[in-house]
């Protein structure tokens, strides 16, 4: 906006505090005679009824179409509110925006949002981020330094002393004062800084000393997982360590209700190992958690002690995150706060959350409360997500509001027991995701890496309770638990002599590797081995919540081999706690031949029962069965010789029968051409013999 013009403050008698704003808006309607710039004027109005504060705004665009039919009326309610588990409260905002018509005309849907969209875009977008920059500021200044405006009106002087005016001199002092307040609170602030950075580096020696006799006195190995967990939570020196208590856990802080949304058990893991990985707050489960999501904007707080219970810490997370519910008048993101509070026990870790939704109805009808329980016992940690809605008011929508609260929270609960398998249970306890390097990040469009042709969907695979990363890691990696599994997919697909090469960081394709190996034949003839080679390339390009596999495989040995090239892509995709993967094929031909349709069919079909073989496979793996029954998964065999081997899994080899017979069939074809050719060249040649031979076979007439 330009030219902006801000009246003073004025006080009336009806209407309270009033002000005028004036300033031209760009126009965004691309109509010849419509100018690029519109005068608007703004009436503003507030009022304040004990604690609550009423702002009102009435908005009148000129020189537009349609200018005289409508005013938009905003209004704002600002009230105290409460956080739980923070030492900071706020304020509860609550807009609301009405387009008044003076005149009806049949535009008016379209006025309403159009109006409604500039709203919430100039709400969310420049309002709250300015707001909340502000505030900021003011949650670091000294309680005792703020001062409560009266905003009251006394009716007895009317108004006249509440206009705001003061002598100069009189201001000045004020000024001068506040400037030295202003430079005394500074001065405190600092010394309280240095005091307190001196008490938690006493604290944190102390602490130290103690954690050096525990081990020099334990004996039992019992307590040496208790001395290990002793870490704090942030290496930064900010955050108070959270050290193991002995106190028992007490089940006083989440008030609503909460039913099992999901539980698993990680074998070989220690307490310490989840404390670092899961809770502390430079752990890996904060950001891979929101990156699944799709949130952003997320401010992790520090772990600090409770004031009372110094055995219980504390946090605040703040994070945006978008919203998708079919209740009426939702906005389509939201800012959640959510408070945090943490057990550390020597053998059990407990971290309750009260989230708070800011910005959609009925948020301050209830809080979503969830809760993690994590026990360790004989070697194993057996983890437990509940969760619920705690309701503080009452209202007709409570059922819809419930069970699409439940809904999000089994999906994140979903989402967190992914993570944790992949950083337990793929590797046994032992991180392994940390050792691969991932390559730069090249989409399909411009790596080249297939050669150009039409690709068809062949199915679609849900991969449950996954992120992206651990699907790689588990199916596709250089970890032991994936080799192993590929090697019981190729020999469920009756190829033999696997050899895999690691991957490796491409800068043009991402990340690459190559494999070979034997596959069987399904006819023996003469010239064609029963096992012949392939070579197959595969690329994988990874993004957060998002990864591409693209697979080239080339046999030899065969007739028509060096004519086609099976192509695959893999496109996988976090969808809450699952991993939706789309799988692609399509046959480049590199020469031209009559049989392209047969080769086409017959390829696709064997890629498909491939892919049928994998997605069984793995569905076992979820289920915890092993992946070495690959006999149950095998495709069927014939029931001829026992030295002829058929398969669909390898459509090169397996195309050999089918070309040879369309071969013969063809050949047949040109024999049954030719023979009708020449017998209507015989019948011809007849035709002419005959033709010629009727002069001389007449009888002779009386006058010759």
């Amino acid at each position: 906006d330009t030219n902006l013009e801000i009246g003073s403050w004025g006080y009336h008698s009806s209407y309270g505090f009033i002000r005028e704003l004036r300033y031209n808006a760009k126009v965004k309607l691309d109509i010849p005679g419509i100018p690029s710039e519109a005068p608007v004027t703004e009436a503003h109005r507030f009022a304040k009824d004990n604690d609550v504060l009423f702002y009102e705004v009435t908005t009148i665009t000129h020189d537009v179409p349609y200018e005289g039919y409508f005013r938009v009326e905003t209004k704002w309610t600002v009230q105290p509110a409460k956080v739980k588990g923070s030492k900071h409260n706020g304020v509860h905002i609550l807009m609301v925006s009405h387009v008044r018509f003076l005149r009806k005309t049949w535009l008016r849907g379209q006025i309403q949002s159009g109006v409604f969209q500039t709203q919430k875009y100039s709400y969310k977008k420049i309002w709250m981020p300015i707001a909340r920059s502000i505030m900021s500021k003011v949650k670091k200044e000294p309680e005792k330094n703020k001062k409560e405006v009266d905003l009251g009106v006394d009716e007895e002087k009317g108004g006249k002393d509440e206009g705001g005016k003061r002598s100069k001199d009189e201001n000045g002092k004020k000024k001068e004062e506040g400037g030295k307040k202003k430079e005394e609170a500074g001065k405190r602030r600092e010394k309280d800084k240095v005091d307190k950075k001196r008490d938690r580096e006493k604290k944190r020696d102390d602490k130290k000393e103690k954690g050096k006799t525990k081990e020099k006195n334990k004996d039992d190995a019992s307590h040496e997982a208790e001395s290990v967990d002793d870490r704090s939570v942030d290496a930064g020196g900010d955050d108070g360590e959270c050290v193991v208590t002995n106190q028992p856990w007490e089940d006083n802080y989440l008030k609503g209700t909460l039913s099992p949304l999901a539980s698993t058990t990680l074998s070989g893991v220690q307490m310490g190992d989840i404390f670092d990985k899961c809770i502390s707050s430079d752990a890996p489960l904060n950001k891979d958690f929101h990156d699944s999501r799709k949130d952003w904007d997320v401010s992790v707080t520090n772990w600090s002690p409770l004031t009372n219970q110094e055995h219980l810490y504390e946090r605040v997370v703040e994070f945006q995150i978008p919203v998708n519910s079919s209740l009426p008048g939702m906005p389509t993101e939201a800012h959640v706060s959510e408070a945090q509070r943490l057990y550390r026990g020597a053998d059990r870790i407990v971290m309750e959350c009260i989230g708070t939704t800011e910005g959609i109805p009925y948020c301050d009808y209830f809080t979503s409360e969830t809760r993690y329980d994590f026990t360790q016992s004989e070697g194993k940690v057996a983890v437990t997500i509940s969760g619920g809605a705690n309701w503080t008011k009452s209202t007709f929508l409570k059922g819809k509001i419930s069970s699409e609260t439940m809904v999000v929270q089994k999906s994140n609960a979903g989402i967190v027991v992914g993570l944790l398998k992949d950083y337990f249970a793929s590797a046994g306890g032992r991180g392994g995701e940390a050792s691969f390097e991932f390559g730069p990040e090249i989409p399909w469009e411009s790596s080249g890496f297939l050669l150009p042709c039409a690709m068809k969907e062949l199915k679609r695979i849900c991969v449950p309770s996954r992120t992206v990363k651990g699907v790689f890691l588990r199916f596709f990696s250089d970890e032991s638990d994936a080799l192993e599994f590929q090697e019981e997919l190729h020999r469920c697909r009756c190829e033999v002599d696997l050899q895999f090469e690691p991957w490796e960081v491409d800068e043009k394709l991402g990340n690459v590797r190559r494999l070979t190996y034997r596959a069987p034949t399904r006819l023996k003839v003469p010239g064609v081995p029963a096992v012949a080679p392939v070579h197959e390339k595969i690329r994988m390009s990874f993004t957060p919540g998002k990864m591409e596999m693209e697979f080239c495989t080339k046999a030899y040995s065969v007739p028509y081999a060096d004519h086609f090239v099976p192509q695959q892509r893999w496109t996988f995709e976090q969808e809450g706690p699952n991993v939706r993967i789309i799988v692609t094929a399509g046959v480049a031909f590199t020469k031209n031949t009559i049989l392209k349709g047969k080769i086409e069919s017959i390829t696709t079909k064997g890629l498909v029962e491939s892919v049928e073989i994998w997605d069984k496979m793995v569905q076992r793996v979820e289920r915890g069965e092993s992946a070495r029954d690959w006999q149950a998964l095998q495709p069927p065999t014939s029931s001829g010789d026992d030295d002829t081997i058929i398969t669909e899994t390898s459509p090169q080899i397996s195309l050999v029968k089918d070309v040879a017979l369309g071969v013969c069939f063809l050949l047949l074809v040109l024999l049954i051409v030719y023979t009708i050719m020449l017998s209507s060249r015989i019948s011809a040649l007849e035709s002419a013999v005959s033709h010629l031979q009727s002069p001389f076979l007449q009888e002779p007439t009386s006058s010759e």
